[in-house]
Formats: structure tokens, C-alpha cells, sequence
């Protein structure tokens, strides 16, 4: 969930029975869809102001556009049965959406029981204007979930008799950077912390 254009889940074809891609832009999807289908695409890539060039890129072979799908979905409300999923990804997403805890809600409702797997990664950049204050996991020092939200959400996880039960076991903790081009000569870095964790 808040997989963008699919690069995580074309990654997760080559892993997985079947792989879907969910994201709430149709820009994205459709971009997603269209790269499944055709597998390579040409577009204008900015250099500065209002120069651009063409840039090609090609999916890799041993991602299988057979073995995915890509559909808009509300990562609140998953369109998925209970225990649907074996595994379960939430990237750059958990300080973008109203109801954070409603998100793991929802990630523990479709995820089974049992040989499941987790991966959230987020940047923790909380922000009123996605969620208010009170709905944080994270970055407020009283209220609800004190203190930086990784260590929040490990502790959510590994309730005995949590709210996102059955317990999960945390396998690692890490943080990864990775950067965001805004044209030749701006990139955003960013630094998103996250946690692997399966039951």
C-alpha cells in the first residue's frame, strides 16, 4: 500500500504468488498499469525550468507482469477479505494518512494469522495536515504514542494481546535513504526508518 507507480511490487512478482499494487492516485495506477502492460516507457524528464529530455525505462525480465495487478484503494478501508494476504507492505505512508492507527488496523485485518509477513517504512514526517495531532503514532512528547513512532508501532506490534493481534515478531529494524528528483540539479533526500516483522 502506497505503492506510487509499483516499483516495490514488481520487486514482490519475482517473491510472490501474486502481487497487487495499491495506491489512492488514479495518476499513479494508470502509470503502474501501463508499465505492466507495455513493460518500457518513454517520458519527458525535467532538466531545469522548462527543458526536459526523453527518458526510456525498461522493466527488468524476471519481474512478471503476469503475477500483479495494480488497483486504487483506500489504505483505511483495503478492498480485500479478512486474512487475505500473506504479506503486507506499507511504504512512505503511515504519516500521510488520517487515521494511522486505522491503517495497522486495516494491514492486521487482511494479513493471516499465521506465515505472515510485514514491512512498513516511513519517514515519520508528521504533519496536521494529513492527520491531527491526536491521531499521531509518533513525534509529540504526551498524549497517545509518546515519543518517535518506529519505536510505537514495534510495541504495537509485539503485544501479546494487542489491538493488532496476533502478535507479530520484529525480525529487523533499519532505516534506508533514498532521494526524490526534482529536476538535474534538485534531489530531496530522505531517510525512511523501518520495521520487518512476521507471525
Amino acid at each position: 500500500v502506497g505503492g506510487a507507480v509499483g516499483r516495490f511490487a514488481f520487486e514482490m512478482s519475482t517473491k510472490c504468488d501474486f502481487a497487487i499494487g495499491i495506491d489512492n492516485s488514479v495518476a499513479f495506477i494508470e502509470v503502474a498499469r501501463q508499465l505492466m502492460k507495455e513493460r518500457r516507457m518513454t517520458f519527458p524528464l525535467k532538466e531545469e525550468g522548462f527543458l526536459s529530455f526523453d527518458a526510456t525505462i525498461t522493466l527488468p525480465e524476471d519481474w512478471k507482469s503476469e503475477k500483479i495487478e495494480f488497483i486504487v484503494g483506500d489504505a483505511l478501508a483495503l478492498p480485500f477479505r479478512r486474512d487475505a494476504a500473506s504479506s503486507f507492505a506499507s511504504l512512505n505512508l503511515i504519516d500521510k494518512v488520517p487515521s494511522p492507527i486505522g491503517h495497522l488496523d486495516e494491514m492486521n485485518r487482511v494479513t493471516k494469522d499465521n506465515d505472515a509477513q510485514f514491512l512498513l517504512s516511513d519517514p515519520f514526517s508528521w504533519s496536521e495536515e494529513a492527520a491531527d495531532r491526536k491521531e499521531w503514532l509518533g513525534g509529540k512528547e504526551a498524549g497517545n504514542f509518546p515519543g518517535k513512532g518506529l519505536d510505537n508501532i514495534v510495541r504495537l506490534l509485539g503485544e501479546k494481546q494487542g489491538r493488532l493481534g496476533p502478535a507479530w515478531r520484529v525480525e529487523e529494524r533499519d532505516s534506508v535513504w533514498w532521494k526524490i528528483r526534482t529536476h538535474a540539479n534538485h534531489y530531496e533526500l530522505i531517510r525512511s526508518c523501518f520495521v520487518k516483522a512476521s507471525r
